[in-house]
């Protein structure tokens, strides 16, 4: 399955980008926002990854927020789920063809709700801040 590879369909650049609200459980020490950082639509996406992740290991993360307005995407065919190796394929592809996100829909094995997926592929990192815990 190389279709990553034979799509060649350019994002439609007089299209007016879309500002969109993405989330990601980083390390609380050094958070990284750049290159390969991996976000999500969903809070509670994220938040399921965090508790996952603080269950399996000791480090600290927290949930980062970023508003960003998304252009130059190349998103994954609709019905199409991607494994890891095939995001790292994918986005390896689509950063030197000019893309700055790779779009994708993943259900994690903390979650098996589908949410909608970004790899940054853009040079500076993204501007996030710390979400504020959940109400409750």
């Amino acid at each position: 399955m190389n279709w990553e590879l034979r799509s060649r369909e350019r994002p439609d650049r007089d299209r007016q980008p879309r500002t969109t609200m993405l989330w990601r459980a980083a390390l609380q020490d050094a958070p990284y926002f750049g290159r390969g950082s991996h976000w999500t639509t969903s809070e509670d996406s994220a938040r399921g990854f965090q508790r996952w992740l603080e269950e399996t290991s000791s480090v600290r993360r927290v949930i980062y927020r970023a508003e960003v307005r998304l252009t130059d995407v190349f998103e994954a065919p609709s019905g199409v789920l991607l494994d890891p190796s095939e995001v790292t394929k994918c986005a390896a592809w689509a950063w030197p063809e000019g893309y700055r996100w790779l779009a994708f829909y993943e259900a994690g094995a903390w979650d098996t709700r589908l949410a909608k997926q970004y790899v940054y592929l853009g040079r500076e990192p993204v501007t996030a801040v710390p979400a504020r815990a959940p109400a409750g």
